[in-house]
């Protein structure tokens, strides 16, 4: 009798334990082939399975919320966990642009240096916003698509390049190019409409976007490597219990360094994708980086303007570690 007055005791508990986990929904803007989400659905697996308090379900692709509303939908509370592309976050401060300047972190090593000298300062401007970020997804370094070989800046003189941010419109001015705005969707056909000549993007869009069959040419210029940032709502982190907050906290040190791995890997294995199907990849001429060098010391310069003491710092400890 005591021995099944107990099982029922346990089983009780059990039930009461579980009745207990809140499922939570956890937005991304890409979708679940992009290697962003992956990670993403990873860490939310491993926070569901090591704690009993929180079931996260990932919604990619902006299906759940759209890109532009995740940041405030976190911020709020709408949601608890989200996951966005960080430069988006310029309008809010300028510091967010960090990663997103062309020509100052130009493969994946500087970009982790990069990361660390301003993590400290993102994590501030977050926290002011109620959010508070948990890691960094980065992305294959952005480079140069076109339908010509590119040996100088003379070769993009008046091509028409697809631009999606403040950053890409001003580069590509300084390039000589003409800007054109063109949704992630209508890539493929803006290149077949002649509506555009030109991109700068990762070898994993390109993949993604089967770009061989409308563009021939792909120059590893390394513009910069972009990051997506995964935040959690400050307010519900702070009032979960400790051993919770460090099952989250040890999940995101866990995806953060998988991530910049696999980064490394995916780009290899995207940019032969690309190879294999008929793209001609070419390195960068000397006279090409020395001109793209040069507008990214103007890039830098302008950026550090606008981003104050705090960005002039940044600058300078990155340098100081490369």
């Amino acid at each position: 009798m005591y021995f099944f007055q107990k099982c029922i005791l346990l089983f009780l508990t059990f039930f009461s334990f579980q009745a207990l986990a809140i499922d939570l929904d956890m937005p991304t803007p890409y979708g679940p082939e992009n290697y962003p989400t992956q990670i993403t659905i990873e860490f939310a697996k491993e926070v569901s399975s090591r704690t009993a308090e929180i079931k996260l379900t990932v919604h990619p692709g902006g299906k759940l919320i759209k890109h532009e509303d995740i940041f405030d939908s976190v911020s709020t509370g709408k949601v608890n966990f989200g996951e966005i592309f960080g430069g988006r976050l310029g309008n809010i401060h300028p510091i967010f642009k960090v990663d997103n300047i062309p020509f100052l972190a130009t493969d994946f090593d500087e970009a982790e240096k990069l990361f660390s000298v301003s993590k400290k300062i993102l994590r501030s401007e977050l926290l002011k916003n109620n959010a508070l970020l948990l890691y960094a997804t980065p992305w294959p370094a952005q480079s140069l698509y076109s339908n010509k070989p590119i040996r100088s800046l003379a070769d993009i003189k008046g091509l028409t390049i697809r631009t999606y941010s403040p950053t890409t419109e001003r580069l590509t001015t300084l390039m000589g190019g003409v800007g054109q705005s063109v949704a992630f969707g209508d890539i493929a056909d803006s290149f077949t409409t002649n509506k555009i000549d030109a991109m700068i993007t990762s070898p994993s869009t390109g993949v993604s976007q089967k770009s061989w069959d409308y563009v021939s040419h792909y120059s590893e210029i390394n513009a910069w490597i972009p990051k997506n940032l995964t935040i959690i709502n400050a307010d519900f982190f702070n009032n979960l219990d400790e051993e919770t907050q460090e099952i989250i906290l040890s999940a995101a040190a866990k995806a953060q360094t998988k991530a910049w791995k696999i980064v490394r890997e995916k780009a290899s294995q995207d940019t032969k994708a690309l190879e294999d199907n008929g793209i001609n990849i070419s390195r960068p001429s000397l006279d090409l980086l020395e001109e793209l060098r040069n507008i990214g010391y103007t890039m830098t310069d302008e950026w550090v303007e606008s981003a104050g003491p705090a960005g002039s710092d940044i600058v300078d400890l990155f340098q100081q570690c490369i």
